[in-house]
């Protein structure tokens, strides 16, 4: 079964994010776009008309499975009954190419329609894709959309979700459009974090390090690069590898030291796969088994 997180990764590789400037792409690769979503309670509310013998949940189902031109019939009936989550999972649909041409300026429309029903994801999505178009813009046309971005960021962050926060805090930190603020960067991943969003909880790990916006803790820092950590980030991981490997800010411990960069590693991360290579140089088969046992652990609950 095709499966469609609803709080994507800092970067998915969707044909919504092809063309972008050098600077633009990078920016966007600190920042979270979301998919289609199919739970029935976040965001916008269906109508409260008589429900329609198609339903979202058909639309749905048929999106898991592949079906994506099934999907985009199914959310276009229910859309025409004031259905947000239709309407928000239509423009998803015409970002990725799925089921129809890839057409960004319908996504935007269906994004448009969504968010002004409440949609936060929809308000998330519009903004990622008002500052995708600042950036092929001169600077008097790009301020326009970038002014769109913002307001759509800050309503959804306001509504409480993590990703726009997280993203604000990466437009401050960057001063991206707004004045550059590390202290105001530093109040919105403090919001996303506390959500338990991981890219926030890295991004407070380096703030309360180098003292950027806060004051220099590096009990706090160390603190949020744990979550973040657990949370799955692979260089969060890997920088907890690296301070138990080299006792920095903590108890020297190669065996936790293997356990973190072996799970950063197995997403990809290439220092972390150097790091576990050095470790298990220089480690005993005992602590060996006993870092892959934790690692056995953490696999098995996540």
């Amino acid at each position: 079964m095709r499966k469609c997180p609803e709080n994507a990764k800092a970067f998915e590789a969707s044909p919504l994010w092809v063309g972008l400037s050098f600077s633009m792409l990078l920016t966007l690769l600190l920042i979270a776009p979301v998919l289609a979503q199919g739970d029935l309670n976040n965001g916008a509310e269906a109508n409260d008309a008589a429900a329609p013998v198609i339903t979202f949940e058909d639309g749905y189902a048929a999106y898991q499975s592949g079906n994506f031109y099934e999907a985009r019939q199914i959310w276009e009936t229910v859309a025409d009954q004031g259905d947000a989550r239709a309407l928000y999972n239509l423009g998803t649909l015409y970002a990725e190419g799925r089921g129809v041409n890839l057409d960004l300026n319908n996504a935007r429309t269906y994004w448009n329609q969504a968010a002004d029903a409440g949609h936060v994801r929809a308000m998330h999505n519009l903004a990622l894709a008002h500052i995708a178009s600042a950036s092929a813009l001169d600077t008097s046309e790009a301020a326009i959309e970038y002014g769109q971005a913002l307001r759509w960021l800050e309503q959804a962050a306001a509504d409480g979700f993590a990703n726009s926060q997280y993203t604000l805090g990466k437009m401050y930190q960057y001063g991206l459009d707004v004045p550059q603020s590390d202290e105001r960067a530093v109040e919105y991943y403090l919001a996303s974090a506390a959500q338990g969003f991981a890219s926030a909880q890295y991004n407070l790990g380096k703030a309360y390090r180098d003292g950027r916006g806060v004051e220099a803790d590096n009990d706090r820092s160390i603190y949020y690069f744990t979550q973040a950590a657990e949370n799955g980030h692979a260089r969060a991981q890997n920088r907890m590898a690296t301070r138990f490997a080299r006792g920095d800010g903590v108890e020297q411990n190669d065996v936790t030291a293997l356990y973190w960069a072996t799970l950063a590693a197995n997403q990809g991360d290439e220092r972390a796969a150097e790091n576990r290579t050095a470790l298990l140089n220089r480690m005993s088969d005992e602590q060996i088994a006993e870092a892959h046992a934790l690692v056995n652990d953490f696999s098995a609950l996540n």
